[in-house]
């Protein structure tokens, strides 16, 4: 366009509103999946500040400049995901009227992965400002995959991770779970930084024979969660992380309902979160894997998605589980809790959990002070003298790890041998002292059970009863 001042060369009014209609103008991608279709806008898939800025790169007169500012250009807010023009101007700025748009529908199929549905959905460019991997997709794209099928049949119906079909594929050494209900973002950061420290200090021992500076990966943070339960701004403080996007989730996919969204994506940021500040900084990289169940079944369901639907896939050779609450794993602890298990008789191990200096005037409560003194009993008393013997009746459910080898093919010699898989079983799932038990005594191994006191967790004093 000429914005000279020559009115004769200069475009009208019309001329000026129309240009802006088409700007307005928010196209849609609708997938054609089979028989069903799926609906995603494009700005949500395909964000850039690119496209929506070169729109009005051009020589303009001050009058026409001060015309087309006033009406949309400063008053479009950047998101940071989602770069999204206004659908339709103010109802009155400066005397012009306000223009009504209709939304543009751009049809385009899709194939389906396997007849599955997974969408590599782009991610805000600060995410990847600093990826030296050149053609990798995990640091520049989030991947959804809507999970139609039941945990146990995952791998059955062609459900895969981003691990697995990594060239050469990964071995995943630690999977690391964390289970969240209704937490805020500070607890969720506070558990997530302290294990993105742990896996910094992987990634220095260069001397190990298995781990380097790419020791990342090697290391997998799963979170899994109830839709209907998981606070807001826990989401907010996810996608801020790039592992989760709003938008793009399905209900159906070729009239099957989905089960669970899950989201992958590898990133380079760490944040922190409090009442009074946020932590931003860039990190050593992360593998990150977000699951939203549909079903609320709470931590045993949690399990069931860990255990039955993402293990087989990824096959680690250690697992940790870390509960979200106020529980920070601190610097090296999850590197002893590995260390223990190059004894090969290790099945399963703990660390400690320590009070944070925070809160100590909650102990004045005498429910609360009891409650710190019997864990600090259990970490003097307890545990280490159970250890002496090779068994721990009940490992830390805020914070263990176990060797995943040994709970392949645990059976229960009281019910039918064709049904007594330990990873389908809730009630061994939501009982520690059960899955001890039947891990020590597992026909033809000599398993035992370990507490390291060098290893150390960090927990919040408890603040209600429930």
């Amino acid at each position: 366009k000429c914005w000279s001042t020559d009115p004769d060369r200069r475009p009208t009014l019309d001329h000026i509103l129309k240009e802006l209609e088409k700007l307005l103008v928010e196209p849609t991608i609708e997938f054609i999946t089979n028989n069903t279709n799926q609906i995603i806008t494009q700005s949500e898939l395909y964000p850039s500040e690119d496209d929506y800025l070169n729109e009005f790169e051009y020589d303009r007169c001050i009058e026409c400049e001060n015309t087309i500012d006033s009406l949309i250009l400063n008053d479009i807010p950047l998101n940071e995901l989602s770069f999204r023009i206004k659908k339709s101007l103010p109802q009155s700025l400066d005397g012009f009227t306000s223009i009504s748009t209709e939304q543009h529908k751009i049809i385009k199929p899709i194939e389906l992965t396997n007849g599955n549905l997974v969408i590599e959905c782009p991610v805000h460019s600060s995410l990847s400002a600093n990826d030296t991997h050149e053609g990798s997709k995990e640091f520049t794209h989030m991947r959804y995959t809507a999970c139609t099928s039941k945990p146990d049949t995952f791998k059955q119906e062609n459900f895969t991770l981003r691990q697995s079909e990594c060239i050469p594929k990964r071995q995943t050494e630690l999977f690391i779970l964390i289970t969240i209900n209704d937490e805020n973002e500070i607890l969720l950061s506070s558990t997530l930084h302290g294990i993105i420290e742990n896996i910094t200090y992987f990634c220095f021992l260069t001397e190990s024979p298995t781990w380097d500076k790419d020791g990342w990966e090697k290391v997998v943070i799963c979170i899994i969660s109830d839709r209907n339960k998981i606070n807001k701004r826990t989401l907010s403080y996810l996608k801020a992380l790039g592992v989760y996007q709003d938008g793009i989730a399905r209900s159906k996919v070729n009239n099957k309902t989905v089960r669970a969204h899950i989201y992958e994506y590898t990133t380079q940021m760490s944040i922190k979160c409090s009442k009074n500040f946020v932590d931003k900084k860039r990190i050593i990289s992360a593998q990150m894997l977000f699951c939203l169940k549909e079903k609320n079944k709470g931590k045993i369901g949690s399990h069931k998605w860990f255990f039955n639907a993402f293990c087989p896939i990824l096959s680690p050779k250690i697992f940790v589980l870390i509960k979200v609450g106020g529980v920070k794993p601190v610097d090296e602890s999850i590197y002893h809790l590995w260390k223990v298990f190059s004894n090969d008789q290790v099945a399963g191990t703990c660390g400690k959990l320590l009070v944070n200096n925070r809160g100590w005037t909650k102990l004045l409560n005498p429910i609360a002070g009891a409650l710190v003194f019997e864990n600090k009993i259990s970490n003097i008393i307890n545990k280490p003298f159970e250890s002496i013997f090779g068994y721990i009746s009940s490992l830390s459910k805020d914070f263990s790890a176990y060797r995943y080898s040994a709970f392949q093919n645990i059976t229960n010699d009281t019910e039918d041998a064709s049904n007594n898989n330990i990873l389908a079983k809730n009630d061994y799932l939501a009982n520690n002292n059960a899955i001890c038990f039947e891990l020590i005594s597992k026909h033809k191994f000599s398993w035992i059970l370990q507490y390291e006191n060098s290893s150390q967790a960090e927990v919040d004093v408890p603040n209600n009863f429930a």
